[in-house]
């Protein structure tokens, strides 16, 4: 069975039963998450990291716990492994397609009203899923992102997120772009609604309400920064934060700044993942 069905299981009902789904994440290379699950399902707390995270605790739960810049968390719903980093925990990774997986299958959505339609299926499997299930997801708009991310109670770093974890973590940050070059953030540009930011390792630092108006005369290909909010490019993937100040949230209040006509019944309850 794919990792991204064994995923959709563990969310539909956790069980701690480590065969199938450890053996597959470790048949996608991703070790310390391979090994912080079966850690999970022997009831176990913590483990040591592997390869970049190399000999750093990592701690085990199903909520961030207390920590200082730099540590680990592994989130036993998301099977993501975070990072503190200044203002917010960041994913150490971008969001997988095994990952999106596992959210399409188990989420549950309904229309909601919009001005205008969508000239594009949102949530579309077709699109957003391929065969390699370690490559990011990409291919989605900034506002689909969003959805997964609101599901699992967290959100897509906002560029201030990026800028203290570039000052806080340092060297620690080039392990945080490998395999990945383009990612949404949820930062917003009160001059224009309809624009959407990126962020590249290149651009962390830069204001893009400077930018905006110069990048407007560049072939949206080009551009450094921003987007269209339809835009569904195969090189910008995203992942997952949760702000240190307010933590992760059980409800989506605002919908407003989605152009997708969908919205999420619920939440994961993550009571289930303790």
């Amino acid at each position: 069975m794919s990792v991204g069905k064994l995923f959709s299981a563990h969310l539909r009902g956790p069980e701690r039963n480590a065969r199938g789904l450890q053996s597959a994440l470790e048949g996608l290379g991703f070790a310390n998450e391979a090994a912080a699950y079966g850690a999970w399902c022997a009831r176990d707390h913590e483990i040591v990291g592997q390869g970049a995270w190399f000999g750093r605790r990592i701690v085990i739960s199903a909520v961030p716990p207390t920590a200082v810049d730099g540590e680990l968390w592994f989130d036993t719903c998301e099977l993501a492994l975070m990072i503190r980093a200044g203002r917010a925990w960041l994913s150490t990774r971008a969001t997988r397609q095994w990952q999106m997986r596992g959210f399409l299958d188990v989420a549950q959505r309904e229309p909601r009203v919009v001005q205008v339609p969508p000239p594009y299926l949102a949530l579309d499997p077709e699109r957003l899923l391929g065969v390699e299930e370690r490559e990011n997801c990409t291919r989605l708009t900034c506002g689909e992102a969003s959805l997964y991310s609101w599901w699992f109670g967290k959100g897509l770093p906002h560029l201030f997120d990026w800028q203290a974890a570039q000052e806080s973590l340092g060297s620690a940050m080039r392990d945080l772009w490998m395999m990945s070059r383009k990612e949404w953030t949820s930062t917003k540009l009160d001059e224009d609604e309809a624009a959407r930011i990126f962020v590249t390792p290149s651009t962390i630092d830069w204001d893009p309400d400077e930018v905006l108006e110069s990048e407007l005369g560049i072939p949206e290909t080009k551009r450094g920064m921003v987007r269209g909010e339809f835009t569904r490019e195969p090189d910008i993937g995203f992942r997952t934060a949760v702000s240190i100040e307010s933590g992760l949230f059980e409800a989506v209040t605002y919908w407003g700044s989605l152009a997708e006509n969908l919205k999420l019944t619920s939440l994961l309850d993550r009571r289930a993942f303790r």
